[in-house]
């Protein structure tokens, strides 16, 4: 992208992109779904279009917020797939905004091009939208933490490679002020990911 160049510009570019590199049909197999996704994913971050409100320094096009719009509107219409997993629209910003250099170089690259997919553990069996009432507990052991609970409602917990978590590192009556943020290897031993079937079976 050159700073002379237009909204209609980019648009018609974008659009272009879009269209030539479209992925086709989704796949009825949940596996190839999943490849065929990342395969996307990848080739949208190769060709520098990514991450429309990223920091360039990240991997992402740092748009204006006019540029942004132009971006959903093509993407939304060219009916690509969109991210895998929840840690783009959640832990990304965070990471971006409060992540020591070393956790950004790490984590938010392979994030945006679909190497790593995130999923958030938040809910739990007696603490869905009250938070604060949560019970899974961390307890620090030397470099690591040592996890303890269960958490529900993990939206796209069986294809995740890293859960961002809300943890109880404080006592158990602490409410909000005890609660830390954790990454969590989702292929870590002791880590074991259950499917949920809803009333359609699915």
């Amino acid at each position: 992208m050159t700073d002379d160049e237009t909204d209609e510009r980019f648009r018609a570019r974008l659009r272009a992109f879009l269209t030539e590199q479209h992925p086709g049909r989704r796949p009825k197999d949940p596996v190839e779904r999943v490849a065929w996704q990342k395969k996307w994913l990848a080739a949208l971050y190769d060709a520098g279009y990514a991450g429309p409100s990223w920091p360039r320094a990240y991997g992402g096009m740092e748009l204006s917020f006019a540029r942004q719009v132009v971006y959903q509107e093509e993407y939304a219409r060219a009916r690509v797939p969109g991210p895998l997993g929840t840690g783009l629209g959640i832990a990304a910003p965070t990471i971006v905004k409060y992540g020591t250099p070393e956790q950004k170089e790490r984590y938010l690259r392979p994030m945006l091009r679909g190497d790593t997919v995130w999923a958030q553990g938040y809910s739990e069996p007696e603490a869905g939208s009250d938070l604060p009432a949560l019970r899974t507990t961390a307890r620090r052991d030397g470099a690591v933490y040592v996890v303890n609970g269960q958490k529900v409602w993990n939206s796209s917990a069986d294809i995740a490679d890293i859960f961002f978590t809300l943890v109880r590192t404080g006592p158990p009556d602490s409410r909000q002020d005890g609660i830390s943020y954790l990454l969590i290897d989702a292929h870590a031993p002791g880590v074991t990911v259950r499917p949920l079937r809803d009333l359609t079976g699915d």
